[in-house]
């Protein structure tokens, strides 16, 4: 998402060129093709899980920055906690950066503190700062984003809500090949294969009919 002005210049340059650009939005070039993610989909199924699996009837959410692409985020998971839970509560605690580690670290304590039994971790470099986290704390559970962070820390982490970057690639380049790849942007989700939930890899114990609640 931060090489928008670089493509539009090259893009510019290469007309000829056909390009995909994932996680991202350049506009005003006809040969990109963007893609972006209803990330809301993914959160509101973790958020399915999460609110099904608290014992607290508490769980939090560290997020980056207060933006919209980030509140669409906020805004799934906490609509699937409370359609799965209508007693749940939702503790959304903002960083204000993405690169702040040691307030994101801070923030994810006081959600334990606070009583939230798991916490949604949808920021970069999770692994770095989280499980020494989870592991101060104890039974603090997580829900990593983008990719299955599961593997990473199989005692805490216990899902993870990930984007299907390959599937969108693939699926790009045969649309290429065939000649139906159109310029503008395009928004995927569960419908398209681009989204998805995973507990590969957790040894956390998660209600299976809670999995099944979220497919």
């Amino acid at each position: 998402f931060d090489a928008v002005e670089a493509l539009q210049k090259v893009a510019s340059e290469f007309p000829e060129q056909r390009y995909l650009f994932v996680d991202g939005e350049v506009t005003g070039c006809d040969n990109v093709t963007s893609v972006l993610f209803k990330d809301n989909e993914k959160t509101y199924l973790v958020g399915t899980v999460a609110g099904l699996n608290t014992k607290t009837n508490k769980i939090g959410m560290v997020v980056g920055v207060d933006s919209p692409s980030q509140n669409i985020f906020v805004a799934g998971y906490m609509a699937g906690a409370k359609a799965a839970n209508p007693d749940v509560e939702v503790i959304v605690k903002y960083v204000g950066s993405f690169a702040d580690t040691t307030t994101a670290k801070e923030l994810a304590l006081a959600e334990a503190d606070a009583g939230a039994g798991t916490s949604f971790l949808p920021l970069p470099a999770v692994p770095d700062w989280a499980c020494s986290t989870l592991r101060q704390q104890g039974t603090f559970k997580a829900i990593g984003a983008d990719v299955n962070q599961c593997l990473i820390d199989p005692d805490h982490i216990m899902l993870s809500a990930i984007r299907k970057i390959d599937v969108v690639i693939k699926d790009g380049i045969k649309s290429a090949i065939d000649g139906t790849l159109e310029g503008g942007t395009m928004v995927p989700g569960l419908k398209e294969d681009a989204l998805g939930i995973t507990n590969e890899g957790s040894k956390v114990e998660i209600d299976p009919a809670s999995l099944d609640a979220a497919q």
